[in-house]
């Protein structure tokens, strides 16, 4: 044969490596890229990050149709991750429907699908292919981070996100501290299991050491505690694994000395956040988190088997919450159940959740057959592969991360990574390509670069949407309408999938009286998100002001079935006034008090008594009316603007010695506002008619 022809024969192999290498590259950039890449000045930072995801997959969908057209055939292997991963997008597209945001669930689907081809793709790769290669990739994406998260804790660096809390400023490049944990904990094991391949000391071993050295530092100011636990049970499972060789017993001394280090340089905010998990008080992030639990719960049992649709649950939740959430001052929006059990179970059902579990304990029970047989040759990747994936599901008992792009992208990966260390059954297929069907290899890129003429335009549109939405918010909090108007406009111009820019035009537009527009807006809202939050407030509002009064009260009776707040209290309460229904206003008014009583937050009292003074006299009401002032007195008893609504309703009761109780109260508290002050020296006035008569 001659060379000609022998290089002509290999040519097709040398392509297929490339081929490969190609997609092990572009997996690489497509973690850095969800991981790294952020948007400045904008409502949300991580805007791109399922961008890249997106226009990264499609790249590798593309290289993996050129690999079988040059393959001459689509032959590959799969295992029953594989068959449960496909069902679990099976289930999740049956679940759309039940979905009350059928967009929502397109783009879940979509994501979903994006991390199957990336995981399909990692476990075809041989050991040899993937494991220098993403060993180092790992690498230097965690540095880059770390670099970022380092900079921003300890040079002052200003947040690159807004509204970021001072304590809580080791963000990186994810948006937010607890999604950078998350990112964290999935990279400690792997960087320690690299750690301690090469027994002997070299200038990269110390490089590493440090790297996670200040990967456990971050991670300890993200101030995540739900990430601690999981750091700690993956830590210390690798501890175990790693220790059952003599040579590796110095992981269990040196890992203890770092606890002790660490603990004893970060025992302020270690010990401060656990005591707050401890407090359990009413107005801690636990307390809030069980009503996104409850509210899972509930949607699941309303919908066992095939749940109320795959990214449905920011649409959902409110329906199924309890009403009184708000008494935590818990988010009026919750995106994710913070527990990804959970989340998976109200969205797709038991039908979803065996699928995820067949998914999770199939490869612990693979990983278990590894480290049972092979107890004198650890396989070190293995045991940082398994640990870091037991770390992410624990912190995902309490968090979201594994809702977050670059979390999800290295949690599939890893499990993609694992499969060739697995001794998991696998299945074949080989589909020889007819001549016709090789066209995927002009076809597939026409469509991508299609695709991405079209999507760059609307990611970018996008990303200033996020930034007027910003703008909006700013200038509303400084009570600047018209430009807060116009902003959440031009966001909704370039994007009207903004559900908070709709309420919050719709809320300003009802502050300027534009109530027509502003009904518009409120509808399109709860077209897409039907138990949207205060948006039957606005909608009550709207329709009470175009003079609909009864579906004003209707309204508002089925948001105080969403949220009894003492906003919609208020409200219901004010409605029934101006229809003339005294008994049903009197009645909002004393469950908006007890409200108030309930929850320590005083909102809307002080105009909920304004509205109530009118309605009284020594005739009616008193003996409840007593003991209800007394209370709010009692409980509000810093608050000079509710004292002061007080004793002007002790007076119309007729209840002086109350009054005057309550009047020396409010003055003792030194009041500096001067309109406060002459309303005190007029009811004092009244009170008192002989000390003021002696007085003058």
């Amino acid at each position: 044969m001659s060379k000609f022809s022998r290089q002509q024969d290999q040519s097709p192999t040398t392509e297929l490596r490339k081929l490969r290498l190609l997609m092990c590259y572009t997996i690489s950039f497509l973690i850095a890229g969800t991981s790294l890449v952020l948007a400045v000045n904008a409502n949300d930072s991580t805007i791109f990050k399922p961008a890249v995801l997106y226009i990264l997959t499609g790249v590798l969908v593309t290289l993996g149709a050129r690999y079988f057209v040059v393959q001459r055939e689509i032959r590959f292997s799969f295992t029953i991750i594989h068959i449960a991963f496909l069902a679990y997008l099976f289930v999740g597209g049956f679940s759309l429907l039940n979905a009350m945001n059928f967009r929502l669930g397109l783009e879940a689907l979509a994501q979903f699908l994006c991390y199957f081809v990336i995981f399909v793709t990692m476990a075809a790769m041989t050991r040899e292919e993937t494991g220098i290669h993403f060993s180092s990739t790992f690498i230097i994406i965690s540095t880059l981070a770390c670099l970022i998260g380092l900079a921003q804790s300890f040079l002052t660096i200003p947040s690159i996100t807004f509204l970021v809390s001072e304590q809580r400023q080791t963000i990186s490049t994810f948006g937010n501290a607890t999604y950078f944990a998350g990112f964290l904990i999935l990279m400690l094991p792997l960087l320690s299991s690299q750690s301690i391949q090469r027994k002997k000391l070299s200038i990269r071993n110390i490089l590493l050491c440090g790297l996670i050295l200040a990967t456990v530092a971050l991670l300890i100011r993200t101030e995540a505690r739900s990430a601690w636990a999981g750091i700690v049970v993956g830590g210390s499972l690798f501890i175990l694994l790693v220790g059952k060789r003599k040579s590796r017993r110095r992981v269990l001394v040196i890992a203890l000395g770092v606890v002790i280090v660490f603990t004893a340089v970060f025992h302020n905010i270690i010990f401060t956040r656990l005591n707050s998990l401890l407090e359990l008080n009413s107005s801690s992030s636990v307390a809030r988190r069980f009503y996104f639990y409850g509210g899972a719960w509930k949607a699941f049992l309303n919908s066992p088997i095939i749940g109320n649709g795959i990214g449905n649950f920011v649409a959902f939740l409110p329906k199924f919450r309890s009403p009184e959430y708000w008494m935590v001052r818990a988010e009026d929006i919750v995106p994710h159940a913070h527990n990804e059990f959970l989340e998976i179970l109200s969205e797709t059902g038991v039908a979803g959740f065996l699928c995820f579990l067949v998914i999770i304990v199939s490869y612990f029970i693979a990983c278990w057959g590894v480290i049972r047989n092979n107890q004198d040759s650890p396989h070190l990747e293995l045991y940082g592969y398994a640990c870091s994936i037991v770390a992410i599901l624990v912190d995902n008992i309490a968090s979201l991360n594994l809702r977050t792009t670059p979390v999800a992208v290295v949690f599939w990966v890893i499990l993609g990574l694992s499969v060739p260390h697995l001794p998991l059954k696998s299945y074949s297929i080989a589909i020889k390509l007819r001549p016709g069907l090789r066209r995927l290899n002009w076809i597939l890129p026409l469509m991508m670069g299609l695709f991405l003429l079209w999507y760059i335009p609307y990611i970018a549109d996008r990303y200033q949407a996020e930034k007027k939405l910003l703008e909006g918010i700013i200038a509303r909090w400084q009570s600047q309408l018209d430009v807060s108007i116009g902003s959440f406009k031009e966001a909704l111009m370039l994007d009207p999938n903004i559900p908070e820019a709709r309420l919050y035009l719709a809320a300003d537009l009802v502050q300027n009286a534009r109530y027509k527009e502003a009904l518009d807006h409120d509808r399109m809202l709860l077209q897409t998100y039907p138990y949207y939050p205060k948006a039957r407030i606005v909608l009550a509002i709207c329709s009470f002001e175009l003079g609909d009064t009864s579906g004003a009260m209707n309204a508002i009776r089925q948001e105080l079935e969403i949220g009894n707040s003492p906003q919609a209290l208020y409200y219901a309460s004010y409605f029934a006034s101006r229809i003339g229904d005294t008994t049903l206003e009197y009645q909002y008014l004393i469950s908006l008090f007890k409200q108030n009583l309930r929850s320590g937050i005083p909102d809307y009292a002080v105009e909920g008594l304004r509205q109530l003074d009118p309605l009284l006299n020594p005739q009616t009401y008193t003996s409840e009316m007593k003991a209800l002032l007394s209370e709010l007195q009692q409980n509000f008893s810093t608050h000079i603007e509710i004292l002061t609504e007080i004793i002007e309703c002790y007076q119309h009761l007729g209840l002086l010695p109350e009054a005057r109780a309550a009047l020396d109260q409010t003055f003792s508290l030194h009041p500096s506002d001067q309109a406060i002050m002459e309303r005190l020296r007029k009811l004092r006035s009244a009170l008192n008619p002989d000390q003021h008569h002696e007085a003058h």
